[in-house]
C-alpha cells in the first residue's frame, strides 16, 4: 500500500473534531481562501486555501480539475467531454466542471481503462 494513502485531515464541526481519511474524500471546492471538503457522509469548511489541499494529498489519487475543484478520482462515475472543456460526474451524483486549460490533462488521467468503476 501507498505510504501516501493513509492520511488523516482533521476538521472542525461546531465543538467537535473530525478525522478523516483522504480516501474518503470525494470532492474540494475552493471559494476564496477557503475550501469545501465534501465525504459520501459530511460536508466541512476550512479556512485553509484549495492549493494547501492539493499539495497536501496524494496527487496520484485527487485531480485538479478546475481552479476551484479537486476531487478523488476514486470516485469518478463519468466523464463528458465536449467543445473543449468537460465535466465530470462523481459517484454521489454531484457534477464537477473541467476548464478549457485542463481537459487534456483529465482526460488522459481519467481515461477508460484506468476508471475504477
Amino acid at each position: 500500500m501507498n505510504p501516501e494513502s493513509n492520511k488523516t485531515l482533521r476538521f472542525l464541526a461546531g465543538n467537535q473534531e473530525f478525522q478523516v481519511n483522504e480516501e474518503e474524500i470525494i470532492r474540494l471546492e475552493g471559494k476564496k481562501n477557503y475550501t469545501f471538503v465534501y465525504t459520501e457522509n459530511q460536508a466541512f469548511l476550512s479556512s485553509k486555501t484549495l492549493k494547501t489541499y492539493e499539495m497536501q494529498l496524494s496527487s496520484s489519487e485527487f485531480i485538479r480539475t478546475h481552479k476551484s475543484h479537486l476531487i478523488n478520482k476514486s470516485f469518478v462515475r463519468k466523464t463528458y467531454f465536449y467543445a473543449g472543456t468537460g465535466t465530470v460526474e462523481l459517484q454521489n451524483g454531484d457534477k464537477v466542471d473541467v476548464s478549457r486549460r485542463r481537459v487534456s490533462e483529465v482526460k488522459k488521467l481519467l481515461s477508460p481503462h484506468r476508471l475504477k468503476i
